[in-house]
């Protein structure tokens, strides 16, 4: 069966739906790659949340790993009503299920096919975004900076330049938990690394110029290479300007005032990043 988009069901992405699938089993790794390919396909019609089985109070779809007779025990001996999906080096007769390794693609197509014949409650709104941050109780707004490196020194260094703007800033140290920070919150500017654990760079650069409320954000991929490749990699994943690590102060400077300064109160840079 195709996948279900909201143009095969005449629904528009204003009503995207989120599914809440628990995992039974399954190897920390599987675990990581599972909400990766959640996040990074947060666009489509049908969201999923993957979410641990013992932490999870109502589930659409439970995903099982079939070679693990304790997790098939803890299955069968649990009442359930949602269906299950197994993933095994082999099928189980009657049942859906996935071979390893997981593929992302096929993932999708089938828990669409599962959640496509669910009821639709009779009232869908999109998730709520997170209230963007006040800076004091007179309900102006701070702005706010999303860094992203596995270095300490740079992160450091990069609050360091952000420190005379004012702004708030938030960290994380690898690609996954930079999804989870931008599904968390609004941010006025992205710094991004592109060698990162897990999800690179580039990958969250396209997640966030993919997402309708967050594709106007400014990204600032950060690297310490410089070829032209990478270059123009950065630039088909969306990011907005591309800085060569060590960042020189005054061109740093210049990225914030360019992208953000008009927010901040101050004049952007006549220079060019």
């Amino acid at each position: 069966m195709a996948a279900v988009t909201a143009t095969n069901m005449g629904m528009n992405m204003s009503t995207k739906r989120t599914f809440r699938v628990a995992m039974l089993g399954l190897t920390e790794t599987e675990q990581r790659v599972l909400k990766s390919i959640a996040r990074i396909s947060s666009s489509r019609a049908s969201n999923y949340e993957f979410v641990d089985h013992t932490s999870a109070s109502h589930n659409d779809v439970v995903i099982v790993d079939g070679d693990s007779p304790q997790a098939l025990q803890s299955w069968r001996s649990t009442p359930h009503q949602e269906p299950a999906v197994f993933v095994g080096s082999t099928e189980l007769e009657g049942e859906k299920c996935l071979k390893r390794p997981i593929m992302g693609a096929r993932l999708l197509v089938l828990l669409d096919e599962i959640t496509s014949k669910q009821p639709r409650p009779a009232a869908e709104t999109s998730l709520p975004r997170a209230p963007e941050i006040p800076a004091d109780g007179r309900g102006a707004v701070k702005s706010l900076a999303l860094v992203v490196d596995d270095s300490p020194t740079v992160r450091k260094h990069i609050e360091q330049g952000l420190a005379p703007f004012g702004l708030k800033v938030h960290f994380a140290e690898t690609g996954e938990e930079a999804l989870d920070r931008l599904a968390s919150a609004s941010y006025d500017i992205v710094f991004l690394d592109v060698v990162l654990p897990g999800i690179d760079g580039y990958a969250v650069c396209k997640a966030i110029k993919k997402d309708r409320e967050m594709k106007a954000t400014p990204v600032i991929m950060l690297t310490g290479k410089s070829s032209t490749f990478d270059r123009i990699k950065g630039s088909l994943a969306g990011c907005d300007t591309y800085l060569t690590k060590p960042v020189e102060y005054e061109l740093f400077q210049n990225v914030v005032k360019k992208y953000i300064g008009a927010s901040l109160g101050v004049m952007p840079a006549l220079t060019n990043a």
